[in-house]
């Protein structure tokens, strides 16, 4: 699995925990706000409890003092309508009074009844038995009831000689005050609970069902309304509204809609400056480490950053054993040499092995070194990163064993000019002494394959007096020399940014040299000052060149 697809999934499981989260969180606000409006439920409720009590005390209150009164119970044994009109009908039509008053003899016969609408009403109660349960052992007693097809509140009490203790004496009369609950009643019930109240018959209420979006608006509780016999006769519907509560609610999803974009909006930067920062460079110098090839790092040779230095040196520990395993090749085809051309050759090795430790080995060792010393920088990006850096130091340690056993597998053998290939190495490790930092050299395979002889001498001039000119005129951080061989021509490039573009010199004899070796090959060539700053110099030659004999048909 790539580092990028490693960190991917990491961002992607960052996010799926974010958004859990969010959905955790509105969980939780939709429960607080569900645990306040519940509260405000139960404080509706109790005021409506309490309006109803406050609203049948006093109507109780009245009818507890007519009962126990010598007059009344006079009144009972012998109704006299002046004085029902002066003591019983006044009880009605006023605002602390009823709507209806009955006086009943003990079994329950209307003797007299007056309304404050002046309609006849029927008796307080459907029928004698249903209320005698009620009358037994309570001498003041409250119901509701449903007379006309309207809703009514009863408070009634024992008419009883007032001398003695209630049930020290007979009953003589029942005395029944009616408040009946209309609109005017449910308006002022709604105006003490703040709310608005509706009646519904209790076989025709329906529960209401419970909704995912509340609306504050239209927030409701049901309050049951018992009979005589305790069986639910009417529901009471209170409606209310609940402003603050709908603008916390708003406020808490509101906060949690912008806590999830800016979470998401930060991870998405996070993600892209590490990914293009330290995830890409990374997979580069991955990918370079596995396959061996140079080809992934070509973005970085030129950074200026950390990942360009160690890319650099990776590059240039490719290069160096491309060049050796090259070498142990050419020396494998070499024949049988003499004792003293052993000894030559044994001193080479023992040189060359002396420079591959202070060169790519101690290269090595450095990259390591910097690998460590980015470890707290990369400790951000998580143990994905660090797992990373730690398989680019293994990889480190064992190009260093390849090294070593390169050094193992070189036998002295003879050293001699072999053309223009094996000569040219010898100016990487000088460019790589003039470079500050790193030098790039490439030479495409088979570059001067059918060049005469003459040809590579101008070409070994050439490139001589390219390397001259820059360790004479520049002091470069990298350097980049290029060989490439296409179709029918021979390109050269090399760039390097240790040039002062403040004080530049002027065209010396080095400059006017290499054109006139250009032209006498044939080519062109050109330099300029690039947008980076840098030196840059293109040279152009045919193959094959002035100097080669024509190619033959068969050659061809």
């Amino acid at each position: 699995m790539s580092i990028l697809l490693r960190f991917i999934l990491t961002l992607s499981g960052l996010l799926v925990v974010g958004l859990l989260a969010a959905e955790r969180l509105h969980r939780s606000n939709n429960n607080a706000i569900a645990d306040l409006i519940e509260e405000r439920h139960t404080d509706h409720q109790h005021f409506l409890d309490a309006a109803i009590r406050l609203q049948g005390i006093e109507l109780k209150t009245w009818m507890a003092s007519f009962s126990w009164w010598d007059e009344a119970v006079a009144f009972v044994a012998d109704p006299d309508k002046a004085w029902a009109s002066e003591n019983v009908d006044i009880m009605v039509g006023t605002p602390s009074g009823g709507d209806t008053v009955w006086i009943t003899t003990p079994d329950l016969k209307v003797i007299h009844s007056a309304d404050g609408e002046y309609r006849k009403r029927p008796q307080p109660f459907h029928s004698v038995a249903e209320l005698t349960t009620l009358l037994t052992d309570n001498y003041e007693f409250s119901y509701f009831i449903f007379l006309d097809g309207e809703l009514w509140e009863i408070h009634g009490a024992a008419i009883q000689d007032p001398n003695f203790w209630r049930n020290e004496t007979p009953v003589v009369g029942y005395a029944f005050m009616g408040n009946r609950w209309d609109r005017d009643h449910l308006t002022t019930l709604g105006s003490l609970t703040q709310t608005r109240l509706q009646i519904h018959p209790a076989a025709t209420i329906s529960t209401p069902t419970k909704q995912d979006d509340l609306v504050f608006s239209e927030l409701s509780f049901d309050h049951s309304i018992r009979g005589i016999d305790g069986e639910v006769l009417a529901i009471i519907r209170s409606t209310f509204s609940s402003p603050p509560i709908e603008k916390f609610a708003s406020n808490l999803h509101e906060n949690l809609l912008w806590w999830a974009i800016i979470f998401t909006i930060v991870l998405a930067l996070v993600g892209a400056i590490l990914g293009f920062t330290i995830v890409q460079p990374l997979g580069g110098i991955i990918r370079s480490l596995d396959t061996r090839d140079p080809v992934h790092l070509n973005d970085l040779l030129v950074a200026k950053s950390d990942f360009g230095e160690i890319a650099r040196l990776i590059s240039s520990q490719f290069r160096r054993g491309r060049m050796l395993q090259e070498e142990i090749r050419r020396r494998s085809t070499i024949s049988d040499t003499s004792p003293a051309d052993h000894r030559t050759n044994e001193a080479f090795r023992l040189r060359l092995a002396s420079n591959l430790h202070d060169g790519p080995m101690q290269s090595l060792y450095a990259a390591r070194l910097k690998l460590g010393a980015m470890q707290p920088t990369l400790a951000q990006s998580g143990d994905a990163a660090k797992k990373e850096v730690e398989s680019i130091r293994n990889m480190l340690d064992e190009c260093s064993k390849d090294l070593r056993n390169l050094l193992l597998d070189i036998e002295p053998e003879e050293l001699r000019d072999q053309g223009l290939d094996s000569t040219l190495p010898r100016f990487e490790k000088h460019l790589q002494s003039l470079a500050k930092e790193a030098a790039t050299f490439k030479i495409s395979p088979r570059a001067f394959e059918g060049c005469s002889r003459d040809t590579q001498i101008q070409l070994l001039y050439l490139i001589r007096e390219l390397v001259s000119n820059i360790g004479r005129h520049a002091h470069p951080r990298f350097i980049i020399f290029e060989i490439e061989r296409q179709v029918g021509k021979l390109m050269l490039t090399v760039e390097n940014d240790g040039m002062d573009f403040a004080r530049q010199p002027a065209p010396g004899n080095g400059l006017i040299n290499m054109g006139q070796r250009v032209a006498g090959l044939g080519g062109h060539w050109e330099h300029e000052v690039t947008r980076r700053k840098t030196w840059l110099v293109r040279i152009a030659l045919p193959l094959p060149t002035r100097l080669d004999p024509p190619l033959a048909i068969e050659d061809a």
